[in-house]
Formats: structure tokens, C-alpha cells, sequence
């Protein structure tokens, strides 16, 4: 996206905002703070690593983009690790609410909607592809994911963000 790396994908079939996408796997460094269930200090904390809070104290690049997951009892945030580093040269993280996880190839269905990220454009955006995902008898294979592409001062008309969640998909 833009001036920063963001996963690679292809789409293998497109419903207007909706898409089926292929992934492939990618490197994420994961914000997970039981006392912290809404991921508040998450991007300080993800900052805080690529900006030299690594046990290496190397700067790592901006990637996008950062991505929340939806657990049943909490929110994790995590940031896409450059493809640079393969998986065993990652910089490990220093603290202990971050490690490195992988996100394995696979298939998403993704919705994809410009603007402000508000509470209620969320909810509403995961209700319309839950209801896709049921209507074309996908099983949904992990929790929803809020993808996030542009800063919070990016105008709002230009904001990207994505909605996805993996999914059985099985390519003709």
C-alpha cells in the first residue's frame, strides 16, 4: 500500500467489496496483554518495537497493515514483520506482551471499506461479511480481523480498511 509493505494477496474472486483472497504466509509480531483486553497500549508497544524496542535495538520499517484480531475475551493488535527478515531472523521482542507469530497461507474473505474505523462502521461492515460467509456456505476458519492501513490523521475519505476473516475456500 502506498509507501509501505503490506502482506501479498491475490484476489481469486470478487463480490463488489467483498473478496476472496489468497494470502501468502507472513511474519506478525502480536500485542497480547491479559490486563489490557481492548489492546489500548497496543500500537505504543508495537512502536516501541520497530523503533529499536527489540532485543537486537534494531529500527524495523513500517508496514501495513496493523491488524486487530477479535477474541472472544480480548483484542490483540499485531504488525506485519517486513519480508525481509525470514521467520528465524526476526528481532525477538523485549517485551513480554509481544512475540512473533506466523500467519499461515491461506484463504479470506475480506470486506473492504474506506472512511473513519468507528465502532459502529466495524460492527456493521463483520455483520455484512458474516452474513456473505453464511450465504455462500464458507466455514469460517479463525476470528474476524480489523486491518487497519492509514494513520489515525489521514483524511477520512482515504482511510482504507479491510475486514477479514480465513475461511475453507476451495479455488475451481
Amino acid at each position: 500500500m502506498g509507501f509501505y509493505e503490506s502482506p501479498e494477496y491475490k484476489v481469486v474472486e470478487s463480490f463488489g467489496d467483498i473478496e476472496i483472497r489468497k494470502y501468502s504466509s507472513y511474519s506478525i509480531v502480536t500485542y497480547e496483554n491479559p490486563g489490557d483486553k481492548d489492546s489500548i497500549q497496543g500500537f505504543s508497544s508495537l512502536f516501541s518495537y520497530i523503533s529499536k524496542g527489540n532485543v537486537r535495538e534494531e529500527k524495523i520499517s513500517m508496514t501495513v497493515p496493523v491488524i486487530d484480531e477479535k477474541k472472544q475475551d480480548r483484542t490483540t493488535m499485531s504488525f506485519v514483520v517486513p519480508s525481509k527478515f525470514k521467520r528465524e531472523d526476526i528481532p525477538l521482542p523485549k517485551s513480554n506482551f509481544l512475540s512473533v507469530k506466523e500467519m499461515e497461507e491461506g484463504y479470506f474473505a475480506a470486506i473492504r471499506f474506506r472512511g473513519n474505523p468507528s465502532s459502529k462502521r466495524l460492527q456493521e461492515n463483520e455483520e455484512r461479511l458474516r452474513e456473505f460467509v453464511r450465504e455462500k456456505g464458507y466455514r469460517e476458519l479463525s476470528n474476524y480481523y480489523n486491518a487497519f492501513y492509514d494513520p489515525p490523521f489521514q483524511l477520512p475519505f482515504v482511510k482504507r480498511n479491510d475486514i477479514m476473516v480465513r475461511i475453507d475456500y476451495k479455488e475451481k
